[in-house]
């Protein structure tokens, strides 16, 4: 009898060995997927992030370019520069589109009323902000005197990530990444 208690004990004990060991390797695969979901993230707003910040720092360069931004929203750009340093002037434009679900749209990036070029997915908010020299904010089509130009970005992954490992019950969560900087193009 003592023999099969020994057996017994030994298989509850093996199996609660399995048990942790299969759930460090479920927590680990959790983490790494949070993880690897943050770098993805990250690295979609650092390439944006890159492309605006050629354009902004740009604004109003050229000796004819225009230092009028045919149209300062919240949501929308629209100003002239010479970006590729040819003389000739073109006229640069950021804006959201829709996207896949209500929430996450897509930036793009106009050239000359070209194609739209898509700069970014799964956008959640993009704010332009544009400010005088003395601090009064600015809006509008056609704005003159805009000395600087604060940009916020945030992008949300479209992964779900559940854990179960949260307390009291399950959560749901999305991953985010968001950017933020203010220009002060020399040009304007």
């Amino acid at each position: 009898m003592g023999v099969i208690l020994d057996i017994v004990y030994s298989f509850i004990i093996r199996a609660m060995i399995v048990l942790i060991v299969l759930t460090a390797m479920v927590n680990l695969n959790d983490s790494l997927f949070r993880q690897t979901e943050r770098v993805a993230l990250n690295d979609l707003v650092l390439g944006a992030a890159e492309t605006i910040d050629n354009d902004f720092t740009l604004a109003g360069y050229g000796p004819s370019t225009s230092k009028v931004f045919a149209k300062a929203d919240s949501i929308e750009a629209i100003f002239s520069a010479d970006i590729d340093n040819d003389g000739t002037t073109e006229t640069v434009r950021y804006h959201l589109g829709s996207g896949a679900s209500g929430s996450h749209r897509i930036l793009y990036r106009t050239l000359n009323a070209g194609t739209d070029l898509e700069i970014a997915r799964d956008v959640i908010l993009l704010r332009f902000n544009y400010y005088s020299k003395t601090g009064t904010a600015l809006s509008g089509t056609t704005v003159s005197g805009i000395k600087s130009i604060k940009i916020s970005m945030t992008i949300e992954s479209n992964h779900d990530l559940n854990s179960i490992y949260s307390g009291t019950s399950e959560t749901s969560s999305f991953q985010k990444a968001t950017w933020e900087r203010q220009y002060f193009p020399e040009n304007l």
